[in-house]
């Protein structure tokens, strides 16, 4: 049996971690260079010539003298942790399957629970925000969405989908052109209905291409801001109602096995595009 690529691939080890990261400096490289990746600019006056004051570990802008720290501004402004031990934190929170403890990840931190309870929170809620923020299709040209159910069997409460105890949602998977996951987003809903569909839509960029399965509550119209593509005669062996593939577009698996394609009594992937851009006030989706 093959291996599960996505499951397989490589990540930072902690020994290169530590190549990459040995000390305080190079880690405030690093952040320097992910603050400003075109070189510095004064915040005040957009100057790019700046001045270090290393005891104070400030920089001054050589125009307008205004003075600046690397993490003011940021998640690590006022923070009197060393900066590499938030770098080891995101690392170790970034790469682990499986979350940290407050206890265990101040023992390998080496600072105290507390500590480690707040920088814990703190980049938890970043990339919080940071995921609320990103719009699906920013990084790649399509989509890849299904429903799922999320909980346990309970005794009498019937089987079959959608019974009591269990939570509906909506899974979305941004892909590369060769298919390869590039983000993704659940988002817990009340029902598989047109609206809630219409709900996560509204954060996907202009143009993206969505796939689905033959759900109804994937059908989307331009109402939803996406509207069926062109399409072709159906593949062989597909539904009857199927709607096939766009002229060029390649077959593909669907993320769930309950929904593979074709299958009886089920449809073929549905293809829409997205075809303007999300209203400014639409609602903020539960992201994982």
């Amino acid at each position: 049996m093959p291996r599960n690529r996505v499951q397989h691939q490589k990540g930072l080890s902690d020994d290169a971690f530590e190549q990459r990261y040995p000390d305080e400096e190079a880690c405030r490289k690093a952040w320097f260079a992910l603050r400003w990746p075109e070189g510095f600019k004064c915040p005040r006056c957009a100057e790019t010539k700046y001045s270090e004051i290393r005891h104070r570990q400030l920089l001054q802008c050589r125009r307008c003298r205004y003075q600046t720290s690397l993490i003011a501004g940021t998640i690590l402004q006022g923070t009197k942790l060393p900066m590499r031990v938030w770098f080891r934190a995101m690392h170790l929170l970034a790469q682990g399957k499986k979350d940290f403890s407050n206890i265990e990840l101040g023992r390998r931190l080496g600072v105290s629970t507390n500590a480690a309870w707040r920088l814990q929170h703190k980049l938890m809620q970043a990339m919080l925000e940071r995921d609320r923020r990103y719009k699906l299709g920013a990084a790649g040209p399509r989509i890849e969405i299904d429903d799922a159910y999320i909980g346990g069997e309970r005794t009498g409460d019937g089987s079959g989908r959608g019974r009591r105890g269990h939570t509906p949602f909506i899974v979305a998977i941004e892909t590369s052109a060769a298919g390869r996951p590039l983000h993704a987003r659940l988002q817990v809903v009340r029902g598989f209905q047109t609206g809630e569909t219409r709900r996560l839509c509204a954060r996907v960029e202009a143009g993206t291409t969505i796939v689905s399965d033959g759900g109804q509550w994937f059908r989307a119209s331009p109402n939803n801001r996406a509207s069926p593509t062109s399409a072709t005669s159906p593949a062989p062996g597909a539904h009857p109602r199927a709607t096939p593939l766009s002229a060029g577009q390649t077959p593909y698996l669907p993320m769930s096995k309950t929904v593979c394609w074709p299958h009886t009594g089920r449809s073929a992937p549905n293809t829409c595009r997205a075809t303007s851009a999300p209203s400014p006030g639409a609602s903020t989706d539960a992201s994982s």
